[in-house]
């Protein structure tokens, strides 16, 4: 997706600028409850740096540091440097599985004595990050969250899978075999299922990157909208953008964007209650995909010089990926209002 924010000097290089901005949020007192006052601070945030910025640091925001304070001991010294920002977490919880369901992503993690040893497969959206947030689930059936850092042994990166040239900004696969997790880095008992405290955590989270991603679409809409007016047709003295068929495309993009912007702010200034951040987030995650999608129709099919708006960093692949992306929030969404699984097994 398109990434027109003007960065500010010292925050252009994606690591030092997530970490710098971070620092910054958690010295001004942020509140992971969410908010209004909130929900102003991260549309500034939309402004002064690119989308995968904003996404690495709601991420580790929202998303890592409210799991650091509700679930773990905050002073081991590792974990106290999450909380500081001068290690960026990561959220690992959102791994797709056949299940799709976001307890279904979990390590299998077996007691030593001396603390976790586990294995399985994550997939992480931020590239920068020193570690992940993990649900790790014991053989006894319990399960737990681990912070699991990404230069441990036995964590092997192994790239993006989705083929062709590899994509700077693509989910990355780690593979986890025999990583040992130290006993203070570990959570105490945890479920995930709707209501408990673990789920209320994250569909918080998920409710304020969909107003990262919001801010994405609606830069990404009027984008193409000036792609339209300056590509013409060889010999043709209209640009694309008369085209009624363009033009309703466009327009019809803006309304649900605008219309999903307007239930962000009344869903942080009112605090709504469970499913609504899911349905936000589902919303996001399609206006996204849909941005995408008619970005390429209108490259492929028309011709429109949309090359600069389509950014190669995974677009919105990659901006979905740090909630688990739009199938595993419709899937979410259907259990959490007792319909089962949204999609055929």
């Amino acid at each position: 997706m398109i990434e027109t924010a003007q960065v500010e000097p010292g925050l252009a290089e994606p690591l030092h600028g997530s970490r710098v901005l971070v620092e910054r949020f958690i010295g001004d007192g942020v509140d992971t409850q969410t908010g209004a006052a909130v929900l102003e601070r991260v549309k500034v945030l939309t402004l002064r740096v690119t989308t995968t910025q904003a996404c690495a640091v709601v991420e580790h925001l929202f998303g890592a540091l409210p799991l650091v304070e509700r679930f773990f001991d905050a002073a081991e010294e590792r974990l106290a440097a999450v909380r500081s920002g001068a290690e960026l977490a990561a959220l690992a919880v959102f791994t797709p599985v056949p299940e799709h369901g976001w307890g279904a992503a979990a390590l299998a993690g077996e007691s030593t004595g001396r603390g976790l040893r586990v294995r399985g497969e994550i997939r992480v959206a931020n590239h920068d990050a020193d570690g992940s947030i993990v649900l790790v689930r014991l053989r006894d059936g319990g399960e737990r969250l681990a912070w699991l850092a990404h230069d441990a042994s036995g964590v092997e990166p192994r790239g993006s899978r989705t083929g062709g040239r590899p994509r700077s900004h693509a989910p990355r696969w780690l593979a986890v075999e025999g990583a040992m997790i130290a006993e203070a880095h570990v959570s105490r008992p945890v479920t995930l299922v709707a209501g408990s405290e673990l789920y209320a955590c994250l569909e918080r989270y998920v409710s304020v990157w969909a107003v990262v991603a919001l801010d994405c679409a609606r830069r990404t809409v009027r984008a193409l909208r000036r792609a339209a007016r300056t590509t013409r047709a060889c010999g043709h003295p209209d640009p694309f953008s008369v085209s009624q068929a363009v033009s309703m495309d466009l327009t019809e993009l803006e309304i649900e964007i605008e219309l999903t912007a307007a239930a962000a702010a009344r869903h942080h200034a009112q605090a709504a209650p469970h499913p609504s951040g899911l349905v936000l987030a589902l919303t996001a995650a399609r206006a996204i995909g849909t941005c995408a999608a008619t970005a390429n129709a209108l490259r492929d099919h028309l011709g429109v010089s949309v090359d600069d708006v389509l950014a190669e960093d995974g677009g919105a692949v990659a901006i979905a990926a740090h909630v688990g992306g739009a199938w595993m929030l419709e899937n979410e969404l259907a259990r959490a209002i007792g319909l089962g699984s949204s999609l055929p097994r």
